[in-house]
């Protein structure tokens, strides 16, 4: 799990490792800082890895350990976190409130490189997403792009649990889908495979940032 602003202290009594990460030579406004939580992945002792990331794309510094953990500011190893997450009497689950008093929604950045359907007209790509996303959303209404006609227009399929925002660079064959949902968020998981399928690509990353909801969405609960 991501989080931006200070969350530290709360994510450390969640999760085994978590820590907080800070660019310091970026010019900036107001300190911005992710926390990086995970009951598995090791941010300090982990293995790195070499993802090829494009340089065209995204600087990524060399594989150096004091470099790795330069941009670490907090860190903290708490092993017994992990028994929060077995059911007990003292931890069920809390029972569904009458009223909505919360609206949680998660948002997941999907990115399909190599896609050949990065290179087909915009109609086309739009009929592929909403092919795909049918057997996991109810969609109302597609929203296009202020320049349909231009190959790398923006265009977002709007549905009952949520939007998918889609992204195209035909020069790149590269596809980007930004999976934002407030209902349902066990889908999101098959959202995200039924695109990549859809955009044929076999090189595709994802990740997912815990972001606002929906008050007065009718499957709330």
């Amino acid at each position: 799990m991501v989080k931006n602003e200070l969350y530290f202290e709360d994510m450390s009594k969640i999760f085994v490792h978590t820590a907080q990460i800070h660019y310091y030579d970026t010019p900036v406004i107001c300190s911005q800082a992710l926390i990086l939580g995970s009951n598995t992945i090791d941010f300090i002792g982990g293995d790195l890895t070499d993802h090829g990331v494009d340089d065209d794309l995204l600087f990524v510094p060399p594989l150096d350990r004091e470099r790795h953990t330069g941009i670490v500011h907090d860190y903290a190893h708490v092993p017994e976190n992990i028994e929060q997450h077995c059911t007990t009497p003292e931890n069920m689950k809390e029972e569904t409130p009458a009223e909505q008093t919360r609206s949680p929604g998660v948002l997941m950045v999907v990115e399909a490189e190599s896609s050949p359907l990065a290179g087909r007209p915009p109609a086309e790509i739009v009929a592929a997403v909403e092919r795909a996303l049918l057997p996991f959303l109810t969609p109302v209404e597609t929203v296009p792009a202020p320049h349909p006609d231009r190959p790398d227009a923006l265009f977002v399929v709007v549905a009952a649990e949520g939007y998918v925002a889609v992204r195209a660079s035909p020069v790149r064959g590269y596809l980007g889908f930004d999976v934002h949902l407030w209902h349902g968020l066990a889908r999101q998981t098959g959202v995200r495979d039924a695109l990549v399928a859809a955009a044929g690509s076999a090189a595709s990353s994802s990740y997912r940032i815990v972001a606002g909801g929906m008050f007065g969405a009718g499957a709330w609960r």
